[in-house]
């Protein structure tokens, strides 16, 4: 991930630890700091900005076998990019989404779903 942030967004500076290790492998916090002049003021392009690094380094662990997961759960910020992760298995969730919640009320857009 530290590569992929980067070499993309050279304003991104790219700092982690592991936590919750397991049998399987650990958890790593990712975090990126951003400064400089081509930090955007404007708290719109700040946020795309943010999404975009994000994007690029969950991309870049997927690539490498890592998952969209972290022990507090994937919820709206990481869920847009389970798709990615799952391919078409990603259909098995959304139809046991509907089967259980077929009014959509619970915990909506959550696991991208």
């Amino acid at each position: 991930m530290k590569e992929a942030i980067e070499t993309n967004f050279p304003q991104a500076k790219f700092i982690a630890h592991f936590s919750h290790w397991y049998e399987w492998g650990a958890m790593v916090y990712d975090r990126f700091i951003v400064e400089g002049k081509d930090v955007p003021q404007d708290p719109v392009e700040a946020l795309r900005l943010h999404q975009q690094i994000w994007t690029t380094g969950v991309r870049a662990a997927i690539a490498h076998g890592g998952v969209v997961n972290d022990h507090h759960g994937v919820g709206i910020k990481l869920g847009r990019l389970m798709k990615e992760q799952y391919g078409s298995a990603m259909q098995v969730f959304e139809g046991l989404k509907k089967e259980l919640d077929p009014n959509g009320i619970m915990n909506p857009f959550k696991l991208g779903l």
